[in-house]
């Protein structure tokens, strides 16, 4: 989760960074379900500051089972990340990642959310900002309000974004990520079950957007 600023055109952006003193606030409700292989329960979640956020972020699991997630970076973009990650490692090439975001707050016109499948470095074992990673990410209603594919295809490699059609959160907003071997599908919808509409997809074995052709591990 991040605050940050930027100008927008429909597919491109060029973003300034700027220390966060501010923090973005979500509050989520996830499932992660796979038809392969073997996923971390909601124990197995980890929260950790990613890069050099100016203030720490925070995960808070609620009595109802939501989780609030409190993150001060400054951006997910450029060749580098700072932001608040909660995460944990998916075994399987063919599996579904869903999440409800409540609601979203922050201080930035781009203050932004995302359900996010990070490229780890096998050698460092932990997140690092520049990593790859493809985002089904959204933004504040009072801001950019905008849903859209966000990714960076290599390490330390220029970040790029999908934001044509437009698409506007409605709150509480369910994103969805589904994996079927180097592919990855974007979604949205309302109601987390029969109204899902595909929006974007990535596929990683190929050298489109930046990526470098490889198709991505399992696990990842």
């Amino acid at each position: 989760m991040t605050n940050n600023e930027t100008e927008n055109s429909m597919n491109s952006k060029t973003k300034t960074r700027r220390p966060s003193a501010l923090a973005v606030s979500a509050i989520l409700a996830m499932t992660l379900a796979l038809s392969a292989g073997t996923v971390g329960n909601a124990q197995t979640f980890t929260g950790r500051n990613v890069g050099a956020p100016a203030q720490s972020g925070s995960a808070t699991v609620n009595a109802n089972g939501t989780i609030t997630l409190t993150g001060g970076g400054d951006d997910i973009w450029n060749n580098s990340d700072n932001f608040y990650y909660y995460y944990t490692p998916v075994t399987g090439l063919s599996w579904d990642a869903v999440v409800r975001v409540m609601s979203l707050d922050g201080p930035d016109w781009w203050s932004k959310a995302a359900l996010m499948v990070r490229r780890p470095a096998p050698s460092v074992g932990i997140p690092q900002g520049a990593e790859p990673h493809i985002s089904n990410m959204l933004t504040r209603t009072n801001g950019q309000n905008d849903i859209e594919l966000q990714y960076r295809g290599t390490r330390a490699g220029a970040s790029g974004n999908l934001s044509a059609p437009s698409i506007n959160p409605i709150y509480p907003q369910w994103l969805r990520v589904q994996r079927s071997n180097s592919v990855f599908i974007l979604y949205y919808g309302t109601n987390g079950t029969t109204n899902w509409v595909q929006y974007a997809s990535i596929d990683t074995s190929s050298t489109a957007n930046g990526f470098d052709g490889v198709p991505w591990e399992n696990p990842i």
